[in-house]
């Protein structure tokens, strides 16, 4: 039942009540008013009849007496008459008939008037007797019985009368809270409105806070909206270049061949070079910034073409233009404008790029094979870093077979082609070295280092991610042994992570060897937690239990919820790169950061920081409270063999 209803009953059951009242409270007024008239009536009678009398009772003529007394009886205008001589005898006594008219006998039993007694004593010079007369409570009956149909009619008239005014009382109180109503269903439709303040204070402070509600629920929509629109732009966009990424290339790619009415064109892949040892050389400021510029000019030329271009890794650009005209020249002029851009550390070019044509019912894994390949032959001795595959170079069915691809890239993930390098994290407060952060670093068989990112992309590709996560376990096993008293990270793969097997082939690898979880720990980047929660959790609770460490990377360039800490509790986190580049000048980095602190040291979790590069950050991360440093201001990634 409804408030308004309940209210409405309270208020005609009020007003029933109040009526009620009234009419008894008037009949019974009636009642003892009547009942006074009685006993005036009968007094009155009694005395001036008794007077009236006196001589005829005097004279011995009681036949006026008996007669008159007859005819009062019989108008009604007494009930009862009653003569005694003087020695109290009855000499005259008659009693009339109780006559109603339209009075109910219930009326009557419910409401009793007794009739009023009047006496009269006759005196002449002795005492001669005297007479008794009651009254007849007929017209009483009649009278109170009309009085009170009057009682009853006023009193439902009032009864009326409230509840109508109630009603519009009631409606003008419930005025607020029905617009309080159609507000909260107004929220709930995403539609925000305040309401205007009522007179009462008691209904104008709901309203005000319910004003205060809306205000707050609009501004935290929009801001949820804002952010949802956010996160939508941050999963198909490059948040550094704000070009579109591989997972919008993948379902844009997809399109295109799946409908018949596009147009046939050309797939560009451009892979950066050099870029590892720009940023190793000259920072990562520098090599992002020469990031930035080769995917604003392979923009450029997409829209010079009405196409598309995507980053689809961190080292790769792809360029879907629906044109094959002039391919070699305008292929040639992106290489010669990129090389253009070149920074001094890069001695060996800025990119490479490989082309090959697609056309729509192509198959994806056909057309990506052929781009893949393209781009080997770019990079090959005698290319001039460019190669536009023709169409006796493209890969058939047969050569669609990766597993040769697959068994070199398998040698050149272990030694001697993959090597260790490390870098110092510092303890902020005495300089010394907490851990050593392992780095792959990949060599070709004459020695010369090969692209870390081209090779990564190539493993991701391939599957072949979680064998080279094995193989650098294995060398920190070696590594541990030789150096029991240093400890040392890994960064782990999401798709190491989310392998069940993974977990049994370290129990296996780490059962009776020198490697302890006190020694390693792995590292996992806040974005891959964030994408696989469940997975994550389970291998973070599986490697507790074998002792190993976890970091979370990264910190920050996700929006992993702070209250997943506390469920999974790491050992330590590890703030992105982007919140330490210029902290010293940046006031909401540095509140990000100290609130990261307090909440990590609430948690007993230790709170690092990458990328420092500057003594000035170095500086403001100390008086933060951050426990431990890692950049290029404390060193480069160097050999695993210097160690000692």
């Amino acid at each position: 039942m409804s408030l308004r209803t309940r209210l409405l009953l309270l208020l005609v059951f009020t007003s029933l009540l109040g009526a009620g009242v009234y009419f008894v409270v008037q009949l019974k007024q009636t009642q003892e008013y009547l009942k006074e008239q009685l006993q005036t009536h009968a007094t009155d009678t009694a005395r001036y009849f008794g007077m009236w009398c006196l001589q005829h009772v005097e004279t011995g003529d009681l036949v006026m007496v008996e007669t008159q007394v007859n005819s009062l009886v019989d108008s009604n205008y007494i009930g009862e008459f009653t003569l005694t001589d003087k020695n109290d005898k009855v000499v005259i006594h008659r009693t009339g008939s109780l006559q109603l008219e339209g009075v109910p006998g219930w009326f009557i039993d419910w409401l009793v008037l007794e009739p009023g007694t009047g006496q009269s004593e006759l005196y002449s010079w002795n005492y001669l007797g005297k007479i008794e007369i009651k009254s007849n409570t007929g017209l009483a009956y009649e009278y109170l019985w009309l009085s009170a149909q009057k009682s009853l009619r006023n009193a439902l008239f009032i009864a009326i009368g409230a509840s109508a005014l109630g009603l519009w009382f009631l409606l003008v109180i419930l005025k607020p809270l029905r617009n309080i109503e159609r507000q909260a269903n107004a929220i709930a439709e995403r539609n925000f409105f305040t309401i205007e303040l009522p007179e009462p204070s008691e209904l104008r402070s709901v309203v005000v806070a319910t004003n205060k509600m809306v205000e707050k629920t609009e501004k935290n929509f929009k801001d949820l909206s804002d952010r949802a629109e956010k996160l939508q732009a941050e999963a198909f966009i490059d948040g550094l270049t704000q070009l579109r990424n591989r997972r919008a290339f993948i379902d844009h790619l997809k399109t295109l061949l799946k409908d018949p009415e596009q147009p046939s064109g050309a797939l560009w892949f451009v892979r950066l070079t050099g870029i590892e040892s720009l940023q190793q050389r000259s920072g990562a400021p520098v090599a992002k910034e020469q990031i930035k510029r080769v995917c604003q000019l392979c923009q450029e030329v997409a829209e010079h073409f009405q196409g598309w271009a995507f980053r689809t890794s961190e080292s790769e650009i792809a360029l879907l233009l629906p044109t094959r005209l002039e391919q070699v020249k305008n292929v040639e002029s992106l290489s010669s404008s990129l090389e253009a851009f070149a920074h001094p550390e890069q001695t060996q070019g800025v990119a490479i790029i490989g082309v090959c044509d697609y056309r729509p019912g192509m198959e994806m894994k056909q057309l990506l094979a052929n781009a893949d390949h393209a781009l080997t032959l770019a990079g090959q001795p005698g290319e001039n870093r460019i190669h536009i595959l023709t169409p006796e170079e493209k890969l058939d069915a047969d050569q669609l077979d990766i597993a040769a691809r697959k068994q070199k890239l398998l040698r050149q993930i272990r030694p001697p082609h993959l090597r260790l390098s490390c870098q110092p994290i510092f303890d902020s407060g005495n300089d010394q070295i907490l851990t050593y952060e392992l780095l792959s670093r990949f060599y070709d068989d004459s020695g010369e280092p090969l692209n870390t990112p081209d090779l990564f992309a190539e493993l991701g590709r391939l599957g072949l991610i979680e064998e080279l996560d094995k193989s650098v376990i294995l060398q920190a096993q070696e590594l541990a042994g030789r150096l029991p008293r240093l400890k040392f990270a890994i960064n782990l793969s999401v798709q190491t992570v989310l392998d069940s097997k993974f977990i049994d082939w370290l129990r296996q690898q780490t059962s009776g060897s020198k490697l302890t979880g006190q020694q390693l720990s792995f590292e996992l980047s806040e974005h891959s937690l964030q994408q696989h929660m469940t997975g994550a959790e389970r291998f973070i609770s599986q490697a507790r239990s074998l002792g190993f460490g976890i970091t979370i990377e990264k910190f920050g360039v996700s929006t992993l919820p702070f209250s997943y800490l506390r469920q999974i509790r790491p050992d330590h986190l590890k703030v992105a790169g982007n919140y330490v580049h210029g902290i010293s000048d940046e006031r909401e980095n540095q509140d990000f950061i100290r609130t990261l602190i307090q909440l990590g040291h609430g948690l007993d979790i230790d709170v690092y920081a990458e990328q420092v590069e500057t003594e000035e950050e170095a500086c403001t991360l100390r008086e933060l409270g951050i426990d431990g440093l890692q950049g290029y201001l404390f060193g480069q990634p160097e050999s695993v063999e210097k160690l000692n």
